[in-house]
């Protein structure tokens, strides 16, 4: 493709002298300001090419050759694939865009709604059923007409939770103020409200949302677990968090196969059968990844992969909490 490259020699960009049409400083092309319509379009669709080939590339070596990829880049040969950061990034965009899609539309979804409707509706004939027996015990029913809530008293005990915050707020102002709940036992009441009523579901997108935050503090402490099971090879820092994006990336690609899987709904193969598959191809790639990358003997690589997988679940185990905690306070 012709370029309209500048005859002066000062770079646009950063200012130093350019020999040649690149800037030896800062990496821009020394080309004309103003471009035609037709070459920029073509140069920009041809960036965007150059970035979607590297990907598929990428990717073929990413799911095929566990380890490759790290090995490759910490030897210098960075250019014939995309960069570990980039390839995390897509990846992972894609994965978190899909995931709350596919909860949406998936057909069992409606399924599963379907038969939790007829659970409700057995759990009111059940509950109407012990609200006789109760009564004709000497238990005391009361109602809740605002929040259309039933309340079982056995004792001036309440028996059942409120579902809305505005049964919950009632309840309370009809009690004398020596029997309404404490501060913090209010201000946890309300946040569980909120949690599993009607408005659960604004938590579960905020879950959702956070979930690629936790996935960014994960990263670099599984590096530092690496470097800590893997000190004796030496190996620096940035070697292990190579690996950890490489195993991530990896991760996510086989949870968007699932998300598909799962959307599609394969009536010949059951949930427990493509759950088992992804475990065992996850044991592998580690396994396989593990003795690429830091050359170790099978065993001695077998009683790592448990102490990582020990540390890791604990790690993300904290981290999962740790989101919970910041939600339930901020939600």
């Amino acid at each position: 493709m012709k370029k309209n490259y500048r005859a002066e020699t000062d770079c646009l960009n950063c200012g130093a002298v350019v020999q040649g049409n690149y800037c030896s400083v800062c990496g821009q092309q020394n080309i004309e300001v103003i471009e035609k319509f037709w070459p920029m379009i073509t140069h920009s669709i041809g960036h965007y090419f150059h970035f979607d080939s590297k990907l598929t590339n990428t990717i073929g070596p990413l799911l095929t050759k566990p380890g490759y990829l790290t090995n490759y880049y910490i030897s210098g040969k960075r250019n014939s694939y995309l960069h570990p950061i980039q390839t995390y990034l897509f990846i992972s965009i894609v994965f978190f865009l899909l995931m709350p899609i596919g909860n949406d539309v998936n057909i069992k979804d409606k399924k599963l709604a379907s038969k939790i409707k007829e659970e409700q509706i057995s759990e009111k004939k059940l509950l109407e059923s012990a609200a006789k027996d109760a009564n004709s015990a000497g238990i005391t029913i009361g109602k809740s007409t605002a929040g259309k809530e039933k309340h079982v008293i056995f004792n001036g005990w309440q028996l059942d939770q409120d579902s809305t915050i505005e049964a919950y707020e009632k309840r309370q102002n009809a009690l004398p103020p020596s029997k309404r709940d404490n501060f913090f036992s209010h201000y946890a009441n309300k946040q569980l409200l909120k949690i599993t009523g009607k408005d659960s579901e604004k938590y579960v997108d905020k879950f959702i949302q956070n979930l690629p935050k936790l996935m960014f503090i994960l990263l670099p402490l599984f590096a530092v677990i690496l470097k800590l099971v893997f000190w004796r090879n030496r190996k620096y820092y940035i070697e292990h968090f190579v690996y950890s994006l490489h195993l991530h990336s990896f991760l996510f690609i086989l949870f968007i196969i699932l998300l598909i899987l799962d959307f599609i709904s394969l009536g010949f193969i059951s949930g427990g059968v493509i759950t088992l598959i992804a475990i065992l191809l996850i044991i592998w790639y580690v396994y396989r990844s593990l003795r690429v990358v830091y050359i170790n003997s099978r065993w001695r690589i077998i009683g790592k992969m448990l102490l990582l997988s020990l540390s890791y679940m604990t790690v993300f185990f904290f981290s999962l909490l740790m989101i919970v905690f910041i939600l339930f306070f901020t939600i």
